[in-house]
């Protein structure tokens, strides 16, 4: 089958979600910065698709940049699946694409909470999509249980040598935080106090535009913006833990998550679904409900970390799972026609 993926736009962190098959002849990703060579045109056609925008006011002539958005080498009547995400959400560009490609196969795939994503985007409805997507994918547990999705992990992409050699190494410490404030900042806190009274030496970036405090905390950064891409990647190879929080109303893990799976890194984690993993090893990993009963001998054995990771998230196995559940659907209405 092939494949085209609109991803999300999380910067250079997205390249990684599927850069292990952005060069497979079946595989055709299409991100924000590359459709077109000038980084101007980019610009433009990002802002009149903004989300933003167009919940406000629905701009008119947007499918002036649907033939490029399409700028794929695939035949009409080949079998292509599009796996679109939330920020290529738009409901007319769904029609063109089924109209040009009328063999196809759609896949929605949300990579945030479907909460978090219809407060953004205002034409978004879960019952609507059910009836224009194939398959509806989800990394959330709670919304996998509430709108019937299929689950699925967070696709992640090692990070390949040649970006490593470009990555700056920064000085090793015990407990590594790097994520946005929102709902979570209480705890955040919390367990900064907790680690550092513990003479554990600790790193915390967090991301909060609203943030106003006068008194900044020694070992925290406060920040209104992200974290640049090398600099996030070198400070993770650095820690020999990594702390993971969750937002309130969420029951899917993060990529805090994925990066001590994949990089052979402790975790603290308040993911309650962690001790279903079949990475759950108490010696590698402690959960916690509150920040406060975090236990610090955790920290003073020493192990070889060693999840045995074999690829468990890897775009390929993401496909892998899509293209069997599809086969599953195709097999399921045959079965029901048969019978009827």
């Amino acid at each position: 089958m092939n494949y085209v993926i609109f991803n999300d736009g999380f910067k250079d962190l997205s390249r990684l979600f599927f850069l292990d098959v952005e060069n497979s002849n079946n595989v055709r990703v299409i991100r924000r910065n590359n459709i077109f060579k000038f980084s101007f045109l980019n610009f433009i056609c990002k802002a009149h698709l903004s989300h933003r925008m167009n919940n406000k006011y629905s701009l008119p002539f947007k499918k002036i940049w649907y033939k490029k958005l399409l700028n794929i080498n695939f035949e009409k009547e080949d079998t292509v699946c599009f796996i679109i995400t939330a920020d290529w959400y738009y409901p007319d560009f769904l029609k063109y694409i089924k109209t040009r490609y009328p063999n196809s196969k759609f896949v929605f795939y949300f990579s945030d909470t479907v909460e978090s994503k219809l407060n953004k985007i205002s034409y978004m409805d879960v019952t609507q999509m059910k009836k224009k997507f194939d398959l509806i994918l989800s990394y959330n547990m709670s919304d996998v249980k509430k709108y019937d999705f299929i689950y699925t992990s967070i696709p992640y992409s090692f990070v390949p040598e040649e970006w490593r050699r470009e990555i700056q190494e920064y000085e090793e410490v015990d407990v590594l935080f790097i994520g946005a404030a929102r709902n979570r900042i209480g705890e955040i806190e919390t367990a900064y106090k907790k680690l550092t009274k513990a003479k554990l030496k600790c790193f915390f970036y967090i991301v909060d535009k609203n943030y106003s405090s006068k008194q900044v905390k020694e070992g925290i950064i406060y920040s209104p913006h992200a974290m640049p891409f090398k600099e996030f990647m070198g400070r993770t190879m650095a820690a020999n833990c990594i702390l993971e929080i969750l937002d309130k109303g969420t029951t899917g893990s993060t990529l805090r998550f994925w990066d001590a799976i994949m990089y052979n890194k402790k975790l603290l984690t308040n993911y309650p679904y962690t001790k279903k993993s079949k990475f759950y090893n108490p010696n590698y990993i402690q959960y916690f409900t509150l920040p406060e009963e975090i236990d610090i001998e955790f920290f003073k054995t020493e192990n070889a970390i060693d999840y045995k990771y074999m690829g468990e998230n890897s775009p390929e196995t993401f496909l892998s799972l899509i293209s069997s559940q599809l086969q599953k659907k195709d097999l399921l209405q045959v079965t029901n026609k048969d019978r009827g």
